[in-house]
């Protein structure tokens, strides 16, 4: 895959993960800056998304992380990984 496709790509999975909806916020997690990385898979790896939650024990991590995990399998199909980062959340300035 080129430079250009891989791009495309990523691009195609940001714009699937803005409809996730952080349940207690009601943003995106896009918009709410949860998304911190995405690595397209290539030779049967798996596509890789890095997130942090906005709380250490969200009680929804569950289904967040299984959302981010269906809506990328749409765009690029299996497998996907979802990695939970131990950084800190901060809202983007000026969100709030």
């Amino acid at each position: 895959m080129s430079i250009d496709q891989t791009i495309a790509k990523v691009d195609e999975v940001m714009t699937a993960l803005y409809d996730i909806h952080d349940p207690e916020i009601g943003m995106s997690i896009v918009d709410l800056d949860l998304i911190k990385g995405v690595e397209i898979g290539t030779d049967g790896a798996p596509t890789e998304i890095k997130m942090v939650l906005t709380t250490p024990f969200c009680p929804w991590a569950g289904e967040l992380i299984q959302s981010v995990k269906a809506k990328t399998e749409e765009v690029v199909g299996p497998p996907v990984k979802v990695t939970l980062l131990a950084d800190r959340w901060e809202p983007p300035p000026g969100l709030f």
